[in-house]
């Protein structure tokens, strides 16, 4: 089963001023480049646009009341997306979850450092085994994709999972 979540509304964010900086400080950096110093420049200053993270439940499905919270994390713990999301992830179904961005710019040399994390808030008893690819999407229309194989079980003793990126 192919199930695509819906993505909520992030909570009101003050504004851009780090993009803003970021834009601000690409444009400084590019003056007087030659065309292909401009376009590495570029590559290597992209930022986060979007993530995409599916899960694949295995033999023990997520409850319909138990909340799931996913994030990208950013060395120093600074939150570059997140996603929230309730509903029943019956055994051996596949979910997509997309990632809303923070205002805390991601570039793609901040994946080095950074984690993927995974929340679970059950209503009761619930436990949960699944496993997860996360893919980080950039401005210069590149991506970074991260497959994590072992199966992973959470539950309301066990509620975190980090995945490294």
């Amino acid at each position: 089963m192919n199930e695509h979540d819906q993505r909520e509304s992030p909570p009101h964010e003050s504004g851009f001023e780090e993009l803003e900086k970021v834009l601000h400080e690409l444009g400084e950096k590019g003056k007087g480049l030659q065309r292909e110093d401009k376009k590495a420049l570029l590559a290597s200053e992209a930022v986060l646009t979007g993530v995409r993270v599916v899960y694949r439940t295995r033999d023990d499905n997520k409850d319909h009341d138990t909340r799931l919270e996913s994030w990208i994390n950013m060395s120093g713990g600074r939150e570059a997306a997140y996603a929230s999301r309730y509903g029943e992830y019956d055994d051996w179904s596949e979910h997509v979850v997309d990632l809303t961005p923070k205002t805390n710019v991601m570039r793609k040399a901040d994946i080095r450092g950074s984690w993927l994390q995974i929340r679970v808030t059950p209503n009761g008893n619930d436990t949960w085994r699944f496993r997860c690819e996360v893919t980080l999407y950039f401005s210069d229309g590149s991506f970074h994709s991260k497959s994590f194989p072992e199966p992973t079980t959470l539950d309301q003793g066990s509620r975190q999972a980090n995945k490294p990126l």
